[in-house]
């Protein structure tokens, strides 16, 4: 039950996401050795990390939408901030740092530097970003999820 889908929409949005450890005690180990959140869909593993006092959430749902809007609501944060100067690598959750398109030249498709200025690159394992329409799309859903949480907030106030 695995949460990929969630980290690299976390990380898109600056988080600092782990995955991919695959024993129960050593991703105890290390939520506990550097201070993470525990996110699992795994009640025997979130029950565990409870019982050491581990900082955990429960993800319930199989849909994304549904994951994150509990998440953000859990921790109380009603209005994500998308910027890709504070973005995170989606496929190795490296940092990514600004480079000049002359920088990358060559290594992404000629019209892809002909329509776009703004490129990063992880630190990690070079992986090269840019804001193409694929952004708008990350754009609108997290303008979309931003919405739901402030009406979900706005309800909660509201009792």
């Amino acid at each position: 039950m695995m949460l990929g889908r969630l980290a690299r929409w976390l990380r898109l949005l600056g988080f600092d996401t782990v995955t991919g450890i695959l024993e129960d005690d050593e991703i105890l180990r290390v939520a506990t050795r550097e201070d993470r959140i525990l996110l699992t869909r795994d009640r025997e593993l979130f029950d565990s990390a409870c019982r050491i006092g581990n900082r955990s959430y429960y993800i319930q749902s199989p849909h994304i939408d549904a994951q994150m809007l509990g998440l953000f609501n859990e921790l109380g944060m009603h209005n994500l901030e998308l910027d890709p100067d504070k973005s995170r690598c989606a496929r190795c959750n490296g940092t990514t740092e600004k480079v000049d398109a002359e920088q990358i030249r060559g290594e992404v498709p000629p019209r892809v530097q002909e329509y776009h200025q703004d490129f990063w690159t992880c630190t990690k394992c070079g992986k090269i970003y840019w804001m193409g329409r694929h952004w708008e799309n990350i754009e609108k859903e997290i303008n979309d999820l931003n919405q739901k949480l402030c009406k979900e907030s706005d309800n909660d106030g509201a009792q």
